[in-house]
């Protein structure tokens, strides 16, 4: 091998390892930093979200909106869930005769699945249990599980309401069993 020879081929091994370098550096401030990925456990967002589906979610987001869904810290750091912004700081929420009302008003749920609702209502005697009026306050979120059954325990009802530091992030891209983007 000559010496001319020699010199290329270390640069070329240079120039590559840089490359495998900078891209793994990339891969993992991406994946450390800016996204979270989900593995999505329970039946609490069935049927928008089935148990099993993998996922991932950006940490940086705009501003929450009433019927987002977002990646919670799950309680005892064990995970994180998905759940959906029913009330936004400043409002009230309460549930009486299964209708969620926000400030004294009913609120559309239009994302939930009309037939499953009915279904749970026919298996269970209800979907939603009523709640009294829960008033939030500054940076206060009320969050619900689109299953209302199986969530109880788990959203807002149950353990109150979040706050903006703990919502980690904001719609969700759905990687298995099919590639779709959940608002």
């Amino acid at each position: 091998m000559t010496k001319e020879t020699c010199y290329k081929f270390i640069k070329t091994i240079f120039t590559y390892g840089s490359l495998v370098f900078v891209i793994g550096l990339a891969a993992w401030i991406i994946r450390d930093f800016c996204m979270i990925d989900v593995v999505i456990q329970g039946q609490e967002m069935t049927p928008t979200i089935n148990e099993g589906t993998t996922g991932v979610t950006f940490l940086w987001h705009e501003d929450f909106q009433r019927g987002d869904l977002v990646l919670i810290k799950q309680p005892g750091g064990q995970g994180y869930a998905i759940r959906r912004i029913i009330a936004l700081p400043n409002e009230t929420v309460s549930c009486v005769d299964e209708v969620i009302y926000v400030n004294g008003e009913p609120l559309d749920e239009d994302y939930l699945d009309a037939d499953y609702v009915k279904k749970m209502q026919r298996r269970y005697g209800y979907f939603t249990r009523d709640f009294n009026e829960v008033e939030l306050w500054t940076n206060e979120y009320f969050l619900l599980g689109d299953n209302r059954i199986a969530a109880q325990e788990t959203d807002s009802r149950a353990l109150g309401a979040y706050t903006e530091n703990s919502l980690k992030g904001k719609n969700l891209i759905l990687l298995s069993p099919n590639f779709e983007v959940i608002k």
